[in-house]
């Protein structure tokens, strides 16, 4: 009696057994690559969209310079307005030339400047009559903050770090590039380094030999003086007129 007991209870159990549900593993294999992708695509609408990248501000203000010398030696780089008439850029391409002449190419021309070197720096102001520059505003660079690199060679909008002012007496600062960013070339020199706010930091000067993701650069020390510079520059002692255009040097 006890046997026939057993067998009519243990019957219903099995019944019930093959009605459950498979493992949560099953369901998934069963599962078809393009019911995964769909489901991915589904999910991924309901996340929030990217903000869009904005053309930075700060590019209208950069402009090409170069510097001619006596037998047409000529280099030259970018340079960066900080005033409606003044930019900032620097100072080495106008070394071993001979009697340099410097020009910024604004308003659809080449137009003369004069160079006016901040000493022991490598950075000078040149100063543009009868233009009207776009410009940026200037502050002091503050260590650790985001930073984008650009001249006007590369065109990179490189990312990095500003890490300080190595010889604030000479304006030697450091701004370590991100690992995949493209570092500065010849021709982005006296381009800008600039803040998350748009404000110009400082100009490039290069970048170190043995360590090129590091770029070197002149910060900013005083943002009443950055605005302040070009005013402060004497006139100029000298000044060279050929073929109707006038240099002043």
């Amino acid at each position: 009696m006890s046997r026939v007991f057993a067998l009519i209870v243990a019957a219903p159990l099995i019944i019930f057994a093959g009605a459950l549900p498979p493992p949560p593993q099953q369901v998934q294999a069963r599962e078809s690559t393009s019911d995964i992708l769909d489901r991915l695509a589904d999910q991924a609408k309901e996340l929030p969209a990217a903000p869009e990248v904005a053309d930075p501000t700060f590019r209208k203000a950069v402009y090409p310079v170069r510097v001619t010398g006596d037998g047409g030696v000529e280099t030259g780089g970018t340079a960066v307005a900080v005033r409606k008439d003044a930019l900032h850029t620097a100072a080495h391409f106008s070394e071993r030339i001979s009697r340099p002449r410097w020009e910024v190419f604004c308003s659809g021309s080449w137009r003369p400047a004069f160079s006016s070197p901040v000493t022991g720096k490598d950075l000078t102001v040149l100063t543009v009559s009868g233009v009207t520059l776009d410009t940026v505003p200037v502050r002091v660079p503050v260590y650790g903050e985001r930073i984008t690199v650009y001249g006007l060679k590369t065109k990179s909008f490189a990312q990095g770090m500003y890490l300080g002012d190595r010889e604030p007496a000479l304006g030697l600062g450091l701004v370590g590039l991100d690992a995949d960013a493209k570092t500065v070339d010849q021709g982005d020199s006296g381009g800008g380094i600039f803040g998350d706010d748009g404000a110009l930091l400082g100009t490039i000067s290069g970048y170190l030999i043995h360590s090129r993701p590091v770029t070197t650069m002149t910060p900013i020390v005083s943002d009443a003086d950055a605005k302040a510079i070009a005013a402060r520059i004497p006139p100029p002692a000298r000044v060279t007129c050929s073929g109707g255009t006038c240099y002043r040097y």
